[in-house]
């Protein structure tokens, strides 16, 4: 028996693993962002109730809500029973050119998601700061930080 490859083949894993841990790490068309990025703030208010005033203050902000994804409704098609949970994916639309015309791999990071969940008998809701997934697309700072100012104000007034 070659012992001989079979170590050659285990001296890779290390590299393997790496690549591995940071295909993980880039959740599908986003770039991971770091704790400090994340916002997180306790609504006052139920789930349901949360989420409506949610959609209700990103139309009033100028924004669209592009899709909803109901997690909880998504468990259960596979057995499992989870807490309420939904994804709202918003955006301004007149947003995009300005995009588009700085650096358009910077269309990956749009939609922005604001999720929303129940964790017991709390109602949580997080984002990740625009200006966080901005941050490494030149010409994009000031997008990201108006959209960390409109994200912020939603969840304020949506939350209380």
């Amino acid at each position: 028996m070659n012992h001989t490859r079979s170590s050659a083949a285990w001296a890779h894993w290390p590299v393997l693993f790496a690549l591995l841990v940071s295909l993980l790490i880039v959740v599908p068309g986003r770039v991971a962002a770091a704790p400090s990025d994340v916002v997180q703030t306790a609504s006052d208010k139920s789930f349901d109730q949360t989420v409506a005033a949610l959609n209700q203050q990103i139309v009033a902000h100028g924004m669209v809500v592009v899709n909803k994804l109901n997690h909880t409704e998504m468990l259960s098609m596979v057995g499992v029973h989870a807490q309420p949970s939904m994804a709202l994916e918003v955006f301004q639309p007149r947003l995009g050119a300005t995009i588009y015309s700085a650096d358009r791999g910077a269309l990956l990071m749009v939609p922005v998601r604001i999720l929303v969940q129940r964790d017991g008998g709390k109602v949580m809701v997080d984002y990740v700061k625009p200006s966080a997934l901005f941050a490494s697309y030149s010409g994009l700072g000031g997008l990201g930080s108006q959209l960390d100012s409109t994200l912020a104000a939603i969840v304020a007034a949506a939350t209380k």
